[in-house]
């Protein structure tokens, strides 16, 4: 998966490493959740995914997103969490309030598409990503007063949709190929004062 092309993927990954070392981004907020749209031909087994979707919910484990300086990528500088947390069973119901509420477990094989290998890296593939909800957190943010931006995702000139890579020994993560869109305008400090649109 993903071996057309995987040498100018590398370059890319070194480019963000590169951008995330020298800290060169803008803070958005904290990565909330990742809705991922139906993939080519995959057949979905996990009964969590089949009743809430391909979706990635981090819940209490929201990890900061950012924007490199010339908009043309978006970074998870810590990377995305290890394991992921829970989420509520929509099919349970809690007897009385008294009761904890049911949950199912959250795995990311379950909504991968696949894996690939880079630069000697096992990465596990999500594909296609169509939007990012994003929670304000404390931190400066460039929202205003907007409480839930999101990001919708789209193909890019080639047709490649978003896809996110994630090495599950480090945490380590990037959406690379792809186009996104904010759902709000972005305010200062961002170099410009209208929707952002980035082609990978």
């Amino acid at each position: 998966m993903l071996a057309k092309g995987t040498a100018d993927l590398e370059l890319r990954l070194k480019a963000q490493e590169q951008r995330l070392r020298h800290m060169e981004y803008q803070h958005l907020g904290l990565l909330s959740v990742i809705c991922q749209d139906n993939d080519a031909g995959q057949i979905v087994l996990d009964r969590g995914v089949r009743e809430v979707g391909r979706r990635i919910d981090l819940m209490d484990k929201r990890v900061p997103i950012a924007l490199s300086y010339d908009q043309m990528d978006l970074l998870l500088p810590a990377g995305l969490p290890l394991e992921l947390p829970d989420i509520r069973d929509p099919q349970r119901n809690r007897a009385s309030v008294d009761e904890p509420i049911p949950t199912m477990a959250q795995r990311y094989a379950d909504r991968a598409s696949g894996e690939t290998a880079i630069a000697a890296l096992r990465y596990m593939v999500f594909r296609p990503i169509s939007t990012l909800v994003i929670l304000k957190d404390n931190e400066l943010v460039p929202w205003g007063n907007s409480v839930w931006p999101r990001v919708h995702c789209g193909p890019d000139r080639e047709g490649r949709h978003m896809v996110l890579l994630f090495d599950p020994k480090s945490g380590r993560a990037h959406f690379v190929f792809g186009r996104f869109q904010f759902s709000t305008a972005l305010g200062r400090p961002a170099p410009v004062q209208r929707l952002a649109l980035a082609t990978a």
